[in-house]
């Protein structure tokens, strides 16, 4: 099999790994909407805001740095151990959070969605070696499975129980798979590895700056979530997750494909061709902007009309909300390949300088958009961002292998 039809393969079974999962986590929007309305799903929307950037930091993106080592063809228990510990330091840290918002219900809501994100973060590891190891379809069969009946016990959870007792239905579920996957992961350690927490200092200090860059992607669209509850209210926040959702189905597709360049990117590192990794990134990130483009154009046609059928009337978006969304989602999109191509050469301290200036520009903007034009104002000041962090990782990308084409020389 040629190199270019395995990666097709790869793209195809990760795409739909992604589709079927993405798709059940929209389900838990529209089960949530129907069943409970809009406060509802701001309710769980901001419970994800502060649960998201905290459990990505302390995962330290190690799917993607086991997808990308070249140095191991098995998991090295020193991660695992960092996940577990990672996970319960967050748990902490968000239900804190939760504790100290002023916000009805949602200390409960937050404690129930930090145990399933603890145990996404010991599923995410296994799938990182999964995804180096070229073994897509057992990665997608998981993912898959694990949104189905996740979101299927949530729904059984609203039809015959409170909104909480759901959540924890959904988590319950997520443990499970999680259990599985840990599984997974022993029976593919490397010999004689301890995945205690003693001895890895090391190593935490070396992912720490790539943790802090992570932080900061998530935390750049969470603060907009935190914005909009707290200058437009937690109805609204429901239906800017429903506009942002969309998002999500270009970066399934997306993610499918970045997902997919992990052996090629190994392959180019090892072999020190920074200029094959910057030739994969641009070429993928064409594709991705396209995608991004295609589904603004969708969104501003029908939008408006296709939400507010499939969540309901309350939360349905305008088209400048929609609009703006778009245009973040574009920019998001087009950067998601070069952030994996940095990940790959371990540039860690540039992304985290990038990321720093997102954060900045992201929180400035939509809180000065968000007073006079609303939800519409939050999601371009959103929009600015991605912008800069995208145009950020490029320039990153570029200097790396322009310094490579000068020792060639």
């Amino acid at each position: 099999m040629s190199r270019a039809v395995s990666a097709r393969t790869r793209t195809a079974a990760l795409t739909a790994g992604q589709v079927v999962f993405t798709a059940s986590q929209g389900l838990v929007l529209v089960a949530v909407a129907r069943l409970e309305g809009g406060s509802a799903v701001g309710l769980y929307t901001l419970a994800l805001a502060l649960a998201s950037p905290i459990f990505l930091f302390a995962q330290f993106r190690l799917q993607d740095v086991v997808a990308t080592d070249v140095n191991d063809s098995a998991v090295s228990m020193r991660y695992l151990g960092i996940t577990l510990v990672g996970a319960s330091v967050a748990f902490v840290i968000v239900l804190l959070l939760a504790i100290g918002w002023d916000v009805a219900g949602l200390a409960a809501v937050a404690g129930a969605v930090s145990v399933g994100q603890a145990a996404q973060s010991v599923s995410f590891l296994a799938y990182g070696y999964l995804q180096g190891a070229g073994r897509v379809t057992a990665l997608a069969l998981s993912m898959s499975l694990r949104g189905v009946v996740g979101v299927s016990a949530l729904t059984v959870g609203l039809l015959t129980s409170t909104f909480l007792t759901a959540v924890w239905a959904m988590t319950v579920v997520w443990v499970a798979f999680a259990l599985a996957d840990a599984r997974e992961l022993l029976s593919h350690r490397v010999k004689g590895t301890s995945w205690a927490f003693a001895g890895n200092l090391v190593l935490v200090r070396n992912l720490l700056p790539l943790g802090l860059a992570t932080l900061l992607v998530s935390v750049n669209q969470s603060v907009v979530r935190l914005l909009v509850e707290s200058r437009v209210g937690l109805a609204a926040l429901g239906t800017f997750a429903v506009a942002a959702y969309v998002v999500r189905l270009g970066t399934l597709v997306v993610r499918a494909s970045v997902q997919a360049m992990s052996p090629l990117l190994r392959e180019a590192v090892a072999a020190g061709d920074l200029l094959a990794v910057r030739a994969a990134c641009v070429q993928v990130a064409a594709r991705s902007a396209l995608v991004g483009l295609s589904l603004t154009i969708v969104l501003l046609a029908v939008g408006p009309a296709l939400l507010g059928w499939v969540f309901g009337p309350e939360l349905r978006p305008s088209r400048a909300l929609l609009g703006a969304v778009g245009v973040a989602g574009t920019a998001l999109l087009a950067g998601m390949p070069v952030t994996m191509g940095l990940v790959a050469t371990r540039s860690h301290l540039d992304q985290l300088r990038v990321m720093a200036l997102t954060l900045v520009v992201v929180a400035g903007s939509a809180y000065l958009l968000a007073g006079p034009l609303g939800l519409p104002g939050a999601a371009l000041g959103w929009a600015v961002g991605e912008c800069v962090r995208t145009l950020g990782l490029f320039r990153v990308l570029h200097r790396l292998t322009r310094r490579e084409s000068n020792h060639a020389r």
